[in-house]
């Protein structure tokens, strides 16, 4: 991985993205390998979401920067493989569970687009509500 990339994680304090987690969960017993994203909360505050934004964004345009590369589409939804790779490493890198959760929750086709809009923190807060109510 690049140095910027390194950098830009663990300056800007970032998390974890995935479909597992296994670092240590809210209760402080580590979480197993197969503990779905789910099973992490998403904080409820705004504040905090606006903060996870801003991590994810910040790890997506450092991608974007290092893969020297303009974004591809396809159907609306970012199809370039480095840009992909270079997000997921970043959360992985970030070791935030909470991040992590925050990943998933995204739509698939704000992701990886640095271009989104500054409110999708809102639409994740929607999606985690919703979820949490099935449960």
């Amino acid at each position: 991985m690049n140095m910027f990339l390194k950098q830009a994680v663990a300056g800007a304090g970032l998390a974890l993205a995935g479909f597992a987690v296994p670092a240590m969960a809210d209760t402080g017993t580590p979480a197993s390998a197969s503990t779905p994203v789910s099973a992490v909360a998403l904080p409820s505050d705004s504040d905090a979401l606006r903060s996870l934004e801003h991590q994810h964004r910040r790890i997506v345009r450092t991608a974007i920067r290092q893969c020297n590369s303009s974004q591809i589409k396809q159907r609306g939804i970012i199809v370039n493989p480095c840009v992909i790779s270079g997000v997921v490493h970043g959360v992985e890198l970030a070791d935030d569970p909470q991040l992590t959760a925050y990943d998933a929750a995204l739509p698939s086709q704000a992701r990886y687009d640095d271009r989104r809009p500054q409110s999708i923190w809102r639409t994740v807060a929607r999606r985690h509500a919703a979820a949490s109510e099935l449960h």
